[in-house]
């Protein structure tokens, strides 16, 4: 029972300090960061929190391990990709174009110099960044791209199959060699062509995925050209061979390709620009968060998840960096804020300065 009411007790206390800390675009206002490159990433985390229930799960961002729960929030934040720092965030019942219209106008009230933005090719993000900074640079995140066309052309569900079976096939070992075993050379002839079949079935599909993805992936002009090469040599000669079902997906992906190509090679238009191609440095601090939050299993209120993840990050502005590989090798030794010119030096009590002042 008593140790009962002191988990009570020092969670209250936890919960009543959290509740105290000033937010992260509060801190940002007060220090005045100078040192922005305004190269932006941004991306949202899914948050469980029990008290609120999703109306439409469609709000869910796309996640294996959150797919089947229905009662969370969004946390949307984003970083400077050259000081890695984390200039505002904001907790959301959903993705939509409001929610970043909010975020936006934190980053511009703040006077974040914008120039470019990396992220996922949700409509509503590109919308709301152009309508607090216009002359903003869009590029869309190829890795988040590049799986979409694979999970469009069920080239993953079909690869894993395939691993599968010829799992299968190992455990039959030599089995199959000895005429004594005809039940074994049967499994393996049954199991063999069924390997054969799908990879019959979906090579010209998993060729246009290879070739398409890659041609997203380039990083000069010339391999742009030559995959641009491979493309149009794809539609004269396999895909007049391809039939039903996966002739409409690849076509319907390949228009829409078309319609999002100025966006997947801006980078490659401003190379001066250094715009960062993928979202991975913010989704390393999403997984970095989720592992502090994996033993917490959700949240009870929003309120609770609002001042947690705002805890965790104002400690990650404020933690010195130590294990940065190149090309950021450079961080190593000083935090976001010393890098973005928020501090001059490494603040080691940061919980008392973040906490507001009566």
């Amino acid at each position: 029972m008593d140790a009962e009411r002191k988990k009570d007790t020092v969670c209250n206390a936890v919960n009543h300090l959290l509740a105290n800390l000033k937010s992260t675009a509060e801190v940002t206002r007060e220090l005045r960061p100078q040192n922005y490159f305004g190269n932006h990433i941004v991306d949202a985390k899914f948050i469980p929190v029990k008290a609120y229930v999703i109306e439409k799960p469609s709000f869910v961002p796309r996640s294996a391990k959150r797919r089947k729960i229905l009662r969370g929030i969004v946390h949307i934040s984003g970083c400077d990709y050259e000081t890695h720092d984390i200039p505002a965030r904001l907790m959301s019942r959903t993705e939509e174009y409001w929610a970043y219209d909010i975020y936006f106008g934190q980053l511009k009230s703040l006077n974040y110099p914008l120039r470019s933005l990396t992220c996922d090719d949700r409509p509503g993000i590109r919308l709301a960044c152009l309508k607090h900074y216009p002359n903003a640079n869009i590029q869309l995140c190829i890795r988040h791209y590049a799986e979409e066309i694979s999970r469009k052309l069920k080239i993953r569900s079909i690869e894993r199959t395939i691993q599968g079976l010829e799992k299968k096939l190992e455990k039959l070992g030599d089995d199959f060699c000895y005429p004594s075993r005809p039940e074994a050379q049967r499994r393996a002839v049954e199991i063999a062509n069924r390997i054969a079949d799908l990879e019959h079935r979906y090579w010209i599909a998993a060729t246009f995925s290879v070739i398409l993805q890659s041609l997203i992936r380039v990083k000069t002009r010339d391999q742009y050209a030559y995959y641009a090469r491979e493309l149009n040599e794809f539609f004269k000669t396999l895909l007049p061979l391809e039939r039903g079902v996966l002739r409409r997906r690849i076509i319907a992906i390949f228009e829409k390709f078309r319609k999002d190509r100025g966006l997947l090679f801006t980078s490659l238009r401003h190379p001066d620009l250094h715009i960062p191609r993928t979202t991975n440095l913010q989704e390393a601090y999403h997984s970095h968060w989720e592992l502090r939050l994996s033993s917490i299993r959700g949240f009870e209120t929003e309120e609770t998840a609002k001042n947690y993840l705002n805890a965790l990050v104002l400690k990650k502005r404020f933690s010195v960096f130590t294990s940065c590989r190149e090309p950021f090798k450079r961080l190593n030794g000083k935090s976001p804020l010393e890098h973005s010119g928020g501090l001059t030096s490494t603040l080691k009590d940061w919980v008392s300065f973040c906490i507001r002042k009566k």
